[in-house]
C-alpha cells in the first residue's frame, strides 16, 4: 500500500494549458498489476457449479445458455444469459452456477478440469447442452487492501443491451472467440491479454455509472489527501483509529481532515471505519476455523459482547446466527 500512496495523485492534471481528471483506474492497474490463473473457455454442462473465494476474480461473457451468480455477502441471485457479461469481485466468496442450489467445486477442483488436448478450453459438469463462457480468473494477494476488491460491487452484470453499446466489448467476444477457435502461435499470450482487457473494460463501464465522488473508492483511495488515511484504514481496520490521528498521518488539521472526509465519501471518519470492520467481520464469519474472539480482534473489538452488540446493530443478526446461515 506504500506503493500506492506514493503514486497517489491530484484529482485534476494540467497539461498544455488544460485541465483534465486524472486516470484513478490506470494508476490503480499500473500499482496492482492484474494475475491471471486462466483466461479462455468455459464449458459447462449442468449440473454444475463454481466456488470462488474471495481474493479470485472471475470475469465471463455469456457467449451460449445461462448461469447463476450469487455473492454470499450480499445473497442475492443474479441471473445472466448469452450476450451478457459477469464480472465478480475479488472482495467476496461467490458461487456459479447453472441454478442456485447445484452443488459447487472448489477452484482447485474446477481449474484442474481443462481439456488436455487444449489448456484454453476448461470442461465441467454433466451431459446436459454446455453454457459456454469466454473469460478469465484472477488471482488477488491481499484481500483486505487491493481496491478492486471494497472497490467494486460484489457482481457486476453488464446486460446485452449495455454489452452491446460497448464498442470494446462486442469486439472482445469476437475476437476471444476466434482466438480460442484458431491454432496459431502466440494464441495463449492472446487469449490472456483479451481476458485482462475484458476485465478492464468490464470495470470501467461499472465505475462510469459513479457519477458521485462518494460512488467512486478507487478514486477515493487515490485522493491526494485522504488516501493516505484510507489505505491505513484498510490495512489495519483493527487498530483504534482516530480522527486526530488520521489527520496527523496525512498533514492535516483535525477539522480540516473531518471536513474533507465527509465532503468526499459522504460520512464522517468513525462510521467509515465501523462500516469497513462490519462489512470484514461477515467475510471472516465465513471462515469456520475462525472463533468468534479472533474475528472480534481482527475488526478492532477486545471483547466478544462488544463485538456482538456492533455486528448486530448493523446487520439485524447476531454474529452467531449470521455464520449459522446457510451459504446455499
Amino acid at each position: 500500500m506504500g506503493v500506492l500512496n506514493q503514486r497517489a495523485i491530484l484529482s485534476t492534471n494540467t497539461t498544455n494549458g488544460t485541465r483534465r481528471q486524472s486516470d484513478h483506474l490506470t494508476e490503480v492497474l499500473e500499482t496492482f498489476p492484474l494475475e491471471i490463473r486462466f483466461a479462455g473457455r468455459f464449458e459447462l454442462s449442468a449440473p454444475w457449479g463454481l466456488g470462488v473465494p474471495e481474493g479470485v476474480a472471475v470475469v465471463c461473457a455469456i457467449v451460449e445458455g445461462h448461469c447463476v451468480a450469487t455473492a454470499d455477502t450480499a445473497g442475492e441471485e443474479v441471473l445472466a444469459s448469452a450476450g451478457d457479461v459477469l464480472l465478480l469481485s475479488p472482495g467476496a466468496e461467490h458461487r456459479l452456477q447453472d441454478t442456485a442450489g447445484t452443488r459447487v467445486v472448489p477452484p482447485s477442483e474446477w481449474l484442474s478440469s481443462r481439456r488436455p488436448d487444449d489448456p484454453l478450453v476448461l470442461r465441467l459438469g454433466g451431459q446436459a447442452t454446455p453454457t459456454l463462457l469466454t473469460g478469465g480468473v484472477f488471482h488477488f494477494d491481499d484481500p483486505q487492501v487491493h481496491p478492486f476488491c471494497w472497490g467494486l460491487p460484489p457482481v457486476v452484470h453488464l446486460a446485452r443491451q449495455a454489452v452491446d453499446s460497448s464498442l470494446h466489448l462486442r469486439r472482445l467476444g469476437c475476437l476471444m472467440e476466434d482466438e480460442l477457435s484458431a491454432d496459431l502461435p502466440g494464441r495463449l499470450s492472446i487469449v490472456k491479454r483479451l481476458a485482462e482487457i475484458l476485465f478492464v473494460e468490464t470495470a470501467r463501464l461499472c465505475l462510469a455509472t459513479a457519477d458521485d465522488s462518494h460512488e467512486d473508492p478507487i478514486g477515493q483511495l487515490l485522493h491526494p489527501d485522504l488516501g493516505p488515511a484510507l489505505a491505513l484504514m484498510h490495512r489495519q481496520p483493527e487498530k483504534p483509529w482516530t480522527v486526530a490521528e488520521l489527520a496527523e498521518r496525512v498533514a492535516m488539521s483535525r477539522s480540516a481532515f473531518a471536513a474533507a472526509f465527509v465532503q468526499v465519501l459522504g460520512q464522517p471518519p468513525v462510521q467509515y471505519l465501523r462500516q469497513r470492520r462490519m462489512e470484514l467481520a461477515a467475510r471472516l464469519l465465513r471462515n469456520p476455523s475462525l472463533g468468534l474472539k479472533e474475528v472480534a480482534l481482527r475488526v478492532g473489538y477486545d471483547s466478544v459482547s462488544a463485538f456482538n452488540s456492533a455486528f448486530k446493530r448493523h446487520s439485524g443478526v447476531a454474529p452467531g446466527q449470521f455464520r449459522s446461515r446457510p451459504k446455499n
